[in-house]
């Protein structure tokens, strides 16, 4: 499913203080998930291609810090002299990838009509802009450029925020999981009833929430291809009339 892998990748990324093990790893299981959404709406399609990116960011990540972790002779502490610089891009990237996601999230949950997701996503990707601009601005290596005490505070509330910032969108994407389901899956395997009742309870009260959503859905994409025949032949009746 794609919001549910999605929501295992995304949620490697609150390992924010040994993230260059886990980015390449992150990466490639929201890609995994992002190929299945990209169908559904094109600013998933252009997440996937920010994941592709941050993936292969990754994979640079992992491997000069264990040549510099392992075999530091080889390219002498190169990653922890530059890790500033690489942190900056990092950011930078996670950002254009958060703002899509978010735009994909907020285009689908508004198209299925499901409540207060679309507006949480919108305000989440002003607040992404905000939070992965001052956590790039406190990484790149200008020195003592500020003072070291002020540093230090703007520092550990980046990180807070950057921390409650991934906690919101995996709440959010764990939403889109449990309330939007994706053609196809409406006919998918049931699953072997629970031993625990409640477990069967949960199931149900999903699988309804499902079915009203993919009727939602239906409808609406059927409303759409109304409104968009009927705008069709509203031209080609103007064509006509120009023509006479």
């Amino acid at each position: 499913m794609g919001f549910g892998t999605l929501f295992i990748g995304y949620f490697l990324l609150l390992n924010i203080t040994n993230y260059p093990v886990s980015d390449a790893l992150a990466g490639l299981v929201m890609l995994l998930g992002l190929m299945r959404l990209a169908s559904v709406n094109k600013k998933f399609a252009y997440a996937r291609w920010g994941a592709v990116v941050f993936t292969a960011f990754g994979f640079v990540e992992l491997v000069l810090f264990l040549l510099d972790l392992l075999l530091p002779h080889i390219i002498g502490g190169f990653y922890g002299a530059a890790f500033g610089y690489f942190a900056v891009a990092r950011s930078l990237i996670l950002a254009a990838f958060t703002v899509l996601l978010l735009g994909g999230i907020e285009d689908v949950s508004r198209e299925v009509g499901v409540e207060k997701i679309p507006h949480r996503a919108r305000v989440l990707t002003y607040a992404s802009l905000v939070i992965y601009a001052l956590f790039a601005l406190l990484d790149v290596p200008f020195g003592a450029w500020m003072p070291e005490l002020i540093r230090s505070v703007l520092f550990l509330t980046a990180i807070a925020l950057i921390l409650l910032l991934h906690t919101v969108v995996l709440v959010t994407v764990y939403g889109c999981y449990m309330q939007i389901c994706m053609p196809g899956e409406e006919n998918g395997k049931r699953k072997k009833p629970s031993r625990f009742k409640f477990v069967n309870d949960i199931r149900a009260r999903n699988e309804e929430k499902e079915r009203e959503m993919e009727e939602y859905r239906r409808e609406q994409l059927k409303a759409r291809k109304e409104r968009a025949a009927s705008r069709e032949r509203a031209r080609k009746d103007g064509k006509r009339g120009k023509r006479k």
